[in-house]
């Protein structure tokens, strides 16, 4: 397992959107350690499976900040990599 695989991930808050021309969940805003970040780009989103359960893994931009968030589509709960900015 390589040493990102292996940082511990926190569960956050996320504002999103639908679109019918989308085939995922757009983010706007998530909320982590007291913080509301905007998402100003979404850079990249591609699916991974745990199991029968899929996860769609987003690279978000919010200003020069960038963020690797997860949304696990089973539960419905976002996560956020543990160490990213």
């Amino acid at each position: 397992m390589s040493e990102r695989s292996r940082r511990p991930e926190e569960l956050i808050e996320a504002s999103v959107s639908y679109h019918r021309e989308a085939s995922y969940p757009v983010l706007r805003s998530f909320r982590w350690k007291a913080r509301r970040f905007v998402v100003s780009t979404i850079d990249l989103v591609y699916p991974e499976r745990r199991g029968e359960t899929q996860i769609l893994c987003y690279f978000v931009s919010c200003g020069r900040k960038q963020f690797q968030l997860r949304l696990d589509t089973g539960r419905h709960r976002w996560s956020i990599r543990a160490g990213v900015p």
